[in-house]
């Protein structure tokens, strides 16, 4: 195979689990250079000489998948309640970055390798990820710095505030500028920021070879998102047939987070604090919550069965969403409909759509990031085996479950 000169790493004798083709590839096995995937072939290909001269690791009986990626996250919230009631955002930094990183540590042991942070105060976000970077066995950030809103606005309190497509300009350009990997936009809980002014981030973000994500829940919301541009739709809820047709055509990733709209329901997740959640958004009610969950359970089928692409995003940090909280999601989405393949593909090829970062992550192939999970149990069978971890793989590096 001409390898043996490279220092390699080599999963072997695993089954491989191909979200691209959905289907499962029996005794294969997976060459690693540093970072990247080298070669994938059948086990058997490998002598036992080529094997001894590698850094292997006996998989027998054990399935792979990409690694895992959460796609709406708000890393420094602290999804208990109990401490959450000493939470402030304007807290010291160094706390904030010091919670920031164990949340990173729990996404990490749940298998997501790569996470998008969607908005800090301070752009506290840029800072964690800088730091992260030059941390060991820490997942992947990509950040929008501060988010974006509208006087009145959704999240008001943590937001920029821009009210017209001058002021918005000049928003996107100096998150871009400080740091930012994407744009943010939180429109309120009606519609709030006019299809121009957004379409003023897109353009900008476009650009700057990056993207705008739009908070936007309601149908007029949506829409008025799906028609300026954006590249994501966060939270999607009141949808219908003609706006899944939008959001093909035009290549728009929802990301539904039903989770948190399960987890602000008193009624289904006893842990739920309604009164921490309205204090947290003001701009909310439980009248709101309850909506969305409901618009949630009566669409989110539709769009499983038109068989549109779609991300997964937990929301993790609203209370009391964790940050381990992305196998809920995939598995509440199967009881709403969703098959297996889908919520597995959702969380690897269409989240890595929704960062950008297709052409590097989502897929285990030749070149691309060797970002892997090793589980025992076959998740295309029962979802709740995508909790079976027994070893994540990050950017090369063979990382075993705490709990082995």
């Amino acid at each position: 195979m001409g390898l043996l000169a490279m220092p390699l790493s080599v999963l072997h004798n695993c089954t491989l689990i191909d979200i691209e083709n959905r289907v499962c590839r029996h005794n294969q096995s997976v060459v690693i250079k540093d970072k990247l995937i080298e070669y994938i072939g059948s086990a058997k290909e490998f002598s036992e000489s080529f094997l001894a001269d590698c850094k292997t690791h006996d998989l027998s009986d054990k399935y792979i998948i990409p690694g895992l990626i959460d796609s709406h996250v708000h890393i420094f919230e602290e999804p208990d309640d109990i401490l959450y009631k000493d939470f402030r955002i304007d807290e010291n930094l160094d706390i904030a970055l010091k919670r920031g990183m164990k949340h990173l540590d729990v996404m990490l042991a749940a298998g997501i390798t790569t996470v998008r942070e969607m908005g800090t105060i301070e752009r506290r976000n840029i800072t964690l990820r800088n730091l992260a970077r030059q941390e060991i066995n820490k997942p992947e950030l990509v950040v929008s710095g501060n988010p974006i809103t509208h006087s009145g606005g959704h999240f008001v309190s943590r937001c920029r505030i821009v009210d017209n497509e001058f002021q918005m300009q000049k928003a996107v350009d100096e998150e871009l500028n400080a740091g930012a990997d994407f744009i943010k936009i939180n429109n309120t809980i009606k519609v709030g920021i006019p299809q121009k002014t957004i379409e003023a981030a897109v353009s900008i973000a476009q650009k700057s070879g990056t993207f705008v994500a739009c908070h936007s829940y309601t149908h007029s919301a949506m829409k008025t998102a799906i028609e300026a541009g954006v590249h994501t739709l966060e939270h999607v809820a009141d949808f219908n047939q003609e706006l899944i047709d939008q959001m093909r055509e035009k290549g728009i990733i929802p990301i539904p987070t039903f989770v948190a709209a399960f987890d602000s329901i008193p009624a289904l997740n006893p842990e739920a604090n309604i009164e921490i959640l309205v204090k947290t958004i003001p701009d909310a009610s439980m009248s709101d919550f309850v909506e969305w969950y409901n618009w949630q359970v009566q669409n989110l089928p539709t769009l499983f069965n038109a068989g549109l692409e779609f991300g997964i995003g937990t929301d993790a940090g609203f209370v009391p969403t964790t940050f381990d909280s992305l196998h809920r999601e995939m598995d509440l989405l199967c009881k709403l409909g969703a098959t297996p393949w889908q919520v597995l593909i959702a969380a690897t090829i269409g989240s890595a759509k929704a960062l950008g970062k297709d052409k590097e992550m989502g897929i285990i192939k030749k070149g691309m990031a060797a970002n892997i999970v090793v589980l025992d149990y076959d998740p295309t069978l029962n979802i709740k085996n995508s909790k079976s971890i027994n070893s994540v793989v990050l950017m090369g590096k063979f990382i075993p479950s705490q709990s082995k």
